[in-house]
């Protein structure tokens, strides 16, 4: 194992969270300077498998609960809604009282029969229960891994289409 102490690294900004020995995590943006602590490579990634397969876990839960957020659903009736848990009690709120119309996920209202809300509605649902299984089934696959290797062949960075163009 190499050692390094702050002096090695005065005045640098670290980019991004590092592992130090017996202290946890750095968080960004604090050089080992102003912590004091030592550095350190490590030779041997020191998480089990089942840690791995938790860490790859929370990161999927970080990705579906960003598009479960407030997703944007196609309604089929020429427009998109925002899709929501929050969104869909105040859709269903509006098909109770009987409202003509709905504002679309850019804000644009749109006169719509009443008859559509049910179609509105019924797409938010599926839309959920879509995201749902997906996590689902990636959370399926990572509990089958059986090796390291398996398990970091398993690119959950574009789940539920949340790829970011590098």
């Amino acid at each position: 194992m190499q050692k390094y102490t702050h002096e090695d690294f005065e005045g640098t900004i670290l980019a991004e969270n590092i592992r130090i020995l017996n202290f946890g995590v750095l968080p960004n943006a604090l050089t080992l300077k102003e912590q004091g602590y030592v550095l350190v490579e490590e030779e041997e990634d020191p998480l089990s498998l089942e840690e791995k397969k938790i860490e790859k876990k929370v990161h999927l839960k970080g990705l579906f609960n960003a598009k479960a957020t407030r997703p944007r659903v196609d309604t089929t009736l020429g427009f998109f809604v925002d899709g929501s848990a929050k969104d869909l009690t105040n859709l269903e709120n509006g098909q109770k009282l009987g409202v003509p119309f709905v504002k679309d996920a850019d804000g644009e209202k749109h006169d719509i029969e009443l008859s559509d809300w049910d179609t509105i509605l019924q797409k938010i649902r599926e839309h959920g229960l879509t995201l749902f299984n997906e996590k689902w089934q990636w959370e399926a696959e990572i509990d089958a891994c059986q090796t390291a290797e398996e398990l970091d062949a398993i690119d959950v960075a574009g789940a539920f289409g949340t790829a970011v163009a590098e």
